[in-house]
């Protein structure tokens, strides 16, 4: 049987390539008739096969693979990259690329593309960057709709000059929530009660203090966005990658944290300043003088809340049945913080280099 010639397993790899194979997720590696491309997440954006390395991520018969021009006219559907990617300069040792590089002004960064992860944000300057803009701070009155109360059954009372001192609590408690009204305790053997504790029954309720953060007016930013690589060798030292859509340069870029020479490839330069952003706006608070938001009311011998009720503070005594009931004062407190922190910092060089801008 004659042994096909090398056109014919070209044309059996593009064959191939037409029908897709299948719908791969992971990284797979074909070989059929002499012919060997490998298959990415990537290479199915298009439903469509893009291609020619082995795993190793170099050709594994440069000689025999179609290459292209090896430049951005080997796009939308010619080549080896298929349709929508290029085949690119593989960057030098120490450069990350290709990147997807967007310019504009600081307050106007967008976040990057689909599919596309910032990897840095610089800018022309690191100075007179302003303090956060602060909400005000307000308090607001809360009915305290999660308040939850626990209260001490005492089994004995003395009297003493400021009123009543109540004995060893009994073993079990009184607990009740706020928001379920008048409730009532019956046949406890309890002659006074003081108590336990409270949790959730604060009646202020703080809101504000969030900053808004500018940069100085005319300021520059540079965004750097990685993931157009493909992963697939298209020759030696190229890849297959995206190209960049808008918003970004219409070009093959680097980048380099530092301050470098561009590599002859990539002649033109952007010099930015990468910074650290530590502004923001202290906590807002509600000084309202250490007094309760809540008073507790006991009424002695009923158990529906009916007569003069008596504040629980310190020890009360009742007389079986009693009843208790919450209320909630008005939130008279004042707002506090909410006042600029942080400030920004410069944190380096970021260089990136590209073909063309």
């Amino acid at each position: 049987m004659k042994s096909p010639s090398a056109a014919d397993l070209h044309v059996r790899c593009l064959d191939l390539r037409a029908v897709g194979v299948g719908r791969a997720v992971a990284w797979v590696s074909v070989a059929l008739g002499g012919c060997s491309f490998l298959i990415t997440p990537t290479s199915f954006r298009d439903g469509s096969i893009a291609g020619d390395a082995g795993l190793d991520g170099a050709s594994e018969d440069a000689s025999a693979t179609p290459v292209g021009d090896g430049g951005p006219d080997d796009a939308d559907g010619g080549g080896v990259c298929g349709p929508g990617a290029v085949c690119w300069e593989v960057p030098p040792l120490g450069w990350q690329g290709p990147v997807a590089v967007w310019r504009g002004p600081a307050e106007a960064v967008p976040a990057c593309g689909d599919g596309l992860v910032a990897v840095a944000t610089a800018y022309s300057t690191a100075e007179a960057w302003p303090p956060a803009e602060c909400s005000a701070c307000e308090c607001r009155s809360v009915a305290g709709p999660g308040c939850s109360l626990e209260v001490y059954r005492h089994g004995d009372v003395t009297p003493v000059p400021s009123g009543l001192s109540c004995g060893t609590p009994l073993t079990s408690l009184f607990a009740f929530e706020a928001g379920a009204g008048c409730r009532a305790d019956r046949g406890s053997g309890a002659v006074g009660v003081s108590l336990a504790g409270a949790s959730g029954c604060d009646h202020c309720a703080v809101s504000g203090g969030l900053p808004s953060l500018r940069p100085p007016a005319g300021v520059e930013a540079t965004q750097v966005c990685a993931g157009l690589s493909t992963g697939i060798a298209c020759g030696a030292g190229r890849v297959c990658a995206y190209r960049p859509l808008e918003p970004y340069l219409p070009s093959e870029c680097w980048f380099r944290a530092g301050r470098h020479e561009c590599p002859a490839a990539m002649p033109f330069s952007i010099e930015r300043v990468a910074v650290s952003d530590s502004r923001g706006c202290s906590a807002c608070t509600c000084n309202d003088g250490g007094a309760p938001g809540f008073l507790v009311e006991v009424f002695s011998g009923s158990d529906v809340c009916e007569g003069e009720g008596v504040a629980l503070e310190g020890c009360v005594g009742v007389a079986d049945p009693y009843s208790m009931r919450v209320r909630f004062r008005e939130c008279g407190a004042e707002a506090a913080g909410g006042l600029p922190v942080g400030r920004v910092d410069a944190e380096g060089v970021v260089t990136v280099c590209c073909a063309s801008l």
